[in-house]
């Protein structure tokens, strides 16, 4: 897993940095030395490989990232690229397991759990959050980082959606910001509220 991540890491910086004109804000590193849960908001297909991308640049001791995905994403080839990744698929008509699941990896440091905690994508604004973010956060004691992601959504679905978002993609018109923010153990969607809105997102 290791190694998929340090060789997959230039291909990745390479493809976000000349495609996507991508730009890291970082206030403030924090020292981590604990189990971590990584949250970000939800915007595209994209965020998971720009999560990993940015936690490797700015705390490479923390990765890789065990995502939590759907287990209707467990399907060739994007099932078997995913698991290189570290991935587990869950289901999320079975919640306990998948909490069991994610809880077990962060006690046991298997790198850190990345979460987005909207449990979907959004259409650009702030969802929710589900449960079970405060919950494996109280259970673990792990730190949580929170990170925000600016400019990977673009209106539409279905294929013709597709093409279009990846013809965007190639002319590089995607303008990405993502700002990593200091990690914080406790009341996860009021301070993660508020550092979103501190960057400049906004919530429904």
């Amino acid at each position: 897993m290791n190694f998929f991540w340090n060789i997959s890491y230039w291909v990745i910086k390479f493809i976000f940095n000349f495609f996507g004109n991508l730009e890291i804000k970082v206030d403030q590193k924090a020292k981590i030395n604990s189990p971590v849960i990584i949250i970000a908001n939800h915007l595209s297909y994209l965020d998971g490989f720009l999560l990993g991308l940015v936690i490797k640049e700015v705390y490479p001791e923390i990765t890789p990232i065990r995502f939590m995905v759907k287990k209707e994403f467990d399907f060739f080839p994007i099932g078997t690229i995913l698991k290189w990744y570290g991935a587990f698929f869950v289901d999320t008509k079975a919640p306990l397991k998948a909490t069991r699941n994610a809880l077990e990896i962060i006690l046991k440091k298997e790198g850190s759990l990345g979460i987005f905690p909207e449990g979907r994508r959004s259409s650009g604004k702030l969802l929710p959050f589900k449960k079970g973010v405060e919950y494996l956060s109280q259970k673990s004691g792990a730190l949580v980082l929170p990170i925000v992601i600016l400019g990977t959504y673009v209106p539409g679905s279905g294929f013709w959606s597709f093409w279009k978002k990846f013809f965007l993609f190639l002319t590089r018109k995607y303008k990405i910001k993502v700002f990593v923010g200091l990690p914080f153990k406790s009341n996860i969607e009021e301070n993660y509220k508020k550092f979103y809105e501190s960057v400049g997102g906004e919530q429904d």
